[in-house]
């Protein structure tokens, strides 16, 4: 294959890289499989079955819902949530998955700089129990460039898998820079990191990588 011919020839370079939070950066979604086993557990149903946890795709109310159906777990949505409530503590226990933050160090000094931010379906509250004990994660990250679930301007979008997470989370990175350095950061120069279907899914509706 030519040079020419490099399907990487067709992207441009990357200036931003826009990451999830649970299952990616920390182990959290180990800790709602703990926490989901216990709820099971109650109700005496069964352990949750990976084939199951994987339809959930992600935790907004259809997510939910399909995790309930798919245990046959008599709550509702909301009962649901308030069980799963009764544990947010255990999330302070979550750690760093292997290799973030050797990838986010890299990132973060690279020359021309690359902007990094945070989209997640989790809310501000509860992203702080699950990385306050974890400096050197929240450290690569601006607060302004962080937007979750009950961020105001989330509040007449659709979340996951529609891509508008990303691209409020993209405004956020644009509206910090500096105008004359470079020039606004496209959706097709952001890279996207995920775990879900949902997640790549909202990542490839807002255009991006």
């Amino acid at each position: 294959m030519s040079h020419d011919e490099n399907p990487s020839n067709m992207f441009p370079p990357t200036r931003a890289c826009i990451f999830d939070v649970d299952g990616l950066l920390i182990n959290s979604e180990d800790i709602y499989t703990d926490v989901y086993n216990k709820i099971l557990h109650c109700y005496g149903r069964p352990a949750l079955k990976w084939t199951t946890k994987a339809l959930q795709q992600s935790r907004g109310t259809i997510g939910d819902e399909r995790l309930i159906s798919g245990t046959k777990l008599p709550l509702t949505v909301k009962e649901f949530r308030a069980q799963v409530a009764l544990h947010h503590n255990t999330f302070t226990s979550s750690q760093l998955l292997p290799g973030v933050l050797s990838l986010l160090s890299h990132l973060s000094s690279a020359k021309p700089p690359i902007h990094l931010a945070v989209a997640s379906s989790t809310t501000t509250p509860f992203f702080a129990t699950k990385t306050s004990h974890l400096p050197t994660l929240t450290a690569h990250f601006s607060p302004l460039r962080c937007l979750f679930s009950d961020d105001a301007d989330m509040q007449s979008k659709k979340g996951k898998p529609a891509g508008d997470i990303y691209l409020l989370a993209l405004e956020r990175i644009n509206s910090s820079l500096d105008a004359g350095k470079g020039g606004k950061v496209m959706p097709e120069e952001c890279l996207v990191f995920e775990d879900s279907i949902a997640g790549v899914a909202a990542g490839r509706a807002a255009g991006m990588r």
